[in-house]
This record gives C-alpha cells, structure tokens and sequence, in this order.
C-alpha cells in the first residue's frame, strides 16, 4: 500500500513550482512587468495568487497560463517555456531583474 502512496507523490510531470518561479521572475523582469499588471493579463481574483506563484508556493492555473500566452504570443511564448527548466532567459541586465533578485537569487 505504501508503494503506491509513494507512487502518487512522485511528480511525473517533470517541472516544479520552482521551475516555474525562476521562469515567472525572468519572464516578469523581460517584459518589464508589475504584480498588479501580471494578475490583470493572468486574470486572477487578486494579486496575492501572482506572490504564490513568484515564491513557488503555487502554479499559475492552465487557464491563467493561457491568458499570460495569449497576451504575448506575438513574442511567441508558450505554456512549456514556464514548465521547464531555463525555459525563459533572463534578458535584461541582472542587476535590473528586479523579480529575479527578489525571489529566485536568495533561494538558490
């Protein structure tokens, strides 16, 4: 029985919450992006969704993944970039990352 509790816990889907905040905080930084401006494109309730995700206590839902893409496809950003690892670059200058230094660098 305790096998196939083990079996459950596994993450087979091969990323993880902090996957997807290293991702979330370059991606932000990219594009230049506010809290308040990333849950108005994701379509969330509240913005405190958006801190969950930058802290990778939680995954953004495949509906708000989906709104992130739709509103960026022009610069062709897809659902998997956020879901693997080095996924999103970070573009701009490190010392400018404001969301990669805040939450990414001091949890490495």
């Amino acid at each position: 029985m305790s096998n196939v509790v083990e079996k459950e816990k596994k993450n087979t889907s091969g990323f993880t919450p902090e996957i997807v905040k290293e991702n979330m905080c370059h991606f932000m930084d990219n594009e230049n992006l506010s809290i308040a401006n990333m849950q108005m494109i994701a379509g969330t309730a509240t913005v405190q969704a958006v801190y969950y995700w930058m802290k990778g206590e939680r995954v953004p839902s495949i509906d708000a993944f989906y709104s992130i893409c739709t509103a960026f496809c022009s610069k062709k950003v897809h659902i998997e970039d956020f879901l693997r690892e080095d996924g999103i670059p970070l573009k701009v200058d490190k010392k400018n990352a404001k969301w990669t230094n805040l939450y990414c660098e001091n949890s490495k």
